[in-house]
C-alpha cells in the first residue's frame, strides 16, 4: 500500500480517561473536534463520555474496545495508560498516552500538543515502542481475574510492623529468601515506577529483562537483581501471614503461604511516541538531568 492511500484512510481511534478535572475535559473536547476536522473517528470510553455531556450523540464503548479500533488514546498520567491494559489486552491496539499529569514518563505527547496530534496520527509521525507484559500464574484458579501487568507485579506486607518473607526461585535455583518490606517484580517499563523509588535501575523500554527490587530489605546488602526472562520465576510466600498482591493499579489482600509464577506474556503493549519525543528526552526532561541550577531558568543542558 502506498503511503497516499496510508495517509487518506479515515483512523478509527478510542478516547479514554480525560475527564476526571474541568481542564482535562476542556482539552478532550478540543482534541476530539480535532480529530473530526482530520478525517479520523473515534469513540469514547462511556464513563468518559458521561463527564463530556455537551458532546452530544458521540459514539460510545463500554467493556469492550470496538474491533475496528485502530489507536487508543490514554488521556491522563501513567496511571491512566496503565487501566488500557485490560481494554487492549492482545488485540495490537496501539496506545498513545496524552500527558494530563505531571511525570508521564509513558506518555507520547504532551497537552499542549493536541492541536497537531489528529494530523500527526494520520500521517503515521510517531514511532512505536513494543513493552513486555508480566503474566501471573497461581496455583488458585480464579484468584487473579486478569493476571497481568505492564508495570510490575509487588509482593508487599500488609499494614503490621512485620517482615514479610518472599523466596525467589530463578531457573528452578533459589535466588534469595527476601525479608523486608515486600519485593517488586518488574519490565522495563517499570522500571521509571516504584521500582526506582526503592533504588532500582532504569531500562530501555525495548529490554526484555526481570528487574527484582526489594524494598527496605532487612538484609543491608541485598541489592536489586536484573535477570533475563527466558525462564519463569517461582515466588513462594511460605508464612500463613496475610500479605498483599499488587499488578499494576489492581491491589489484592491474599493469605499465604502461597507459590505462583511470573513469566513474560505471550503479547506485548504497543505504545507510541509522536516525533520527536523520545525515551531518553523524557527522562532528562522529568528527571532534569543535566539541569543546571546556575541557569537563569535551571534549563537542561544538551
Amino acid at each position: 500500500m502506498d503511503q497516499d492511500a496510508v495517509t487518506s484512510s479515515v483512523l478509527h481511534v478510542a478516547l479514554f480517561g480525560g475527564g476526571r478535572m474541568a481542564s482535562d475535559r476542556t482539552l478532550t473536547v478540543e482534541l476530539w473536534r480535532h480529530l473530526k476536522q482530520g478525517e479520523a473517528d473515534g469513540v469514547f470510553k462511556l464513563y468518559l463520555h458521561r463527564s463530556l455531556a455537551y458532546l452530544g450523540d458521540a459514539p460510545v464503548f463500554d467493556a469492550d474496545l470496538p474491533a475496528a479500533t485502530d489507536i487508543l488514546l490514554s488521556l491522563g498520567g501513567d496511571g491512566t495508560l496503565l487501566d488500557t491494559l485490560p481494554l487492549v489486552r492482545d488485540s495490537g491496539v496501539k496506545v498513545l498516552g496524552v500527558n494530563m499529569g505531571s511525570l508521564g514518563f509513558l506518555s507520547g505527547v504532551d497537552r499542549h500538543e493536541i492541536a497537531q496530534l489528529a494530523d500527526a496520527l494520520r500521517q503515521r509521525r510517531y514511532d512505536e515502542e513494543k513493552r513486555a507484559v508480566l503474566e501471573i500464574e497461581t496455583e488458585r484458579p480464579g484468584l487473579l481475574p486478569f493476571p497481568y501487568a505492564l508495570n510490575e507485579a509487588v509482593v508487599f506486607k500488609c499494614d503490621t510492623a512485620s517482615l514479610i518473607s518472599v523466596q525467589v526461585r530463578a531457573g528452578g535455583r533459589l535466588l534469595n529468601a527476601y525479608h523486608g518490606d515486600g519485593v517488586i517484580f518488574a519490565t522495563a517499563t517499570g522500571s521509571t515506577a516504584y521500582s526506582l523509588s526503592c533504588g532500582g535501575p532504569i531500562l530501555s523500554p525495548d529490554m526484555e529483562a526481570f528487574l527484582i527490587t526489594p524494598i527496605a530489605s532487612h538484609t543491608l546488602t541485598v541489592r536489586p537483581v536484573l535477570l533475563p526472562c527466558t525462564e519463569p520465576l517461582e515466588v513462594e510466600v511460605p508464612h500463613t501471614a496475610d500479605f498483599r498482591l499488587s499488578l499494576d493499579s489492581d491491589i489484592r489482600s491474599l493469605n499465604g503461604p502461597l507459590c505462583f509464577r511470573i513469566r513474560q506474556a505471550d503479547f506485548k503493549l504497543t505504545t507510541l511516541r509522536l516525533r520527536p519525543h523520545s525515551f531518553f528526552a523524557t527522562l532528562r526532561q522529568k528527571l532534569m538531568w543535566g539541569a543546571d541550577g546556575r541557569r537563569p531558568s535551571g534549563e537542561v543542558v544538551p
